[in-house]
């Protein structure tokens, strides 16, 4: 059951939508972990051709959920490091994912969400979308 992304088929390509809106689709662990699971079963997929990266509300992606970043200090360096790695293996799958990968954004990407948008093969923004990292 996924509880932050959507996933739709629209003929060869499937969608993957970040779907936490009141969060500005920043991304938590739950949402990377889906995120990596969704490209593995996509991959396998014949009649998938391409993977589109999207954001539901106003941003396509704000970065690390602050809660998460909050949650750091009290952290073993353990579990920074696991989670560290959780998203540098989310941005290797991206970036090295054998079909092609567009990053559609509907507004900003910020930081980790802008790190989202470099390692696809392509971006298209609408004009007032920014891109940074903070």
């Amino acid at each position: 059951m996924l509880q932050t992304i959507e996933i739709q088929r629209k003929e060869r390509s499937a969608w993957i939508w970040l779907n936490r809106p009141k969060k500005r689709n920043a991304l938590n662990n739950q949402m990377m972990i889906e995120l990596i699971t969704a490209l593995d079963d996509l991959e396998n997929l014949s009649e998938v051709r391409s993977v589109v990266l999207a954001g539901k509300g106003d941003a396509f992606c704000a970065g690390l959920d602050l809660e998460m970043l909050q949650q750091m200090s009290a952290k073993t360096y353990e579990e920074n490091l696991e989670d560290s790695q959780r998203y540098a293996r989310l941005l290797k799958r991206l970036y090295l994912y054998p079909k092609p990968v567009i990053a559609a954004l509907n507004g900003p990407a910020v930081a980790g969400g802008c790190g989202l948008a470099s390692v696809c093969d392509f971006v298209l923004a609408v004009n007032t979308a920014k891109l940074g990292y903070t």
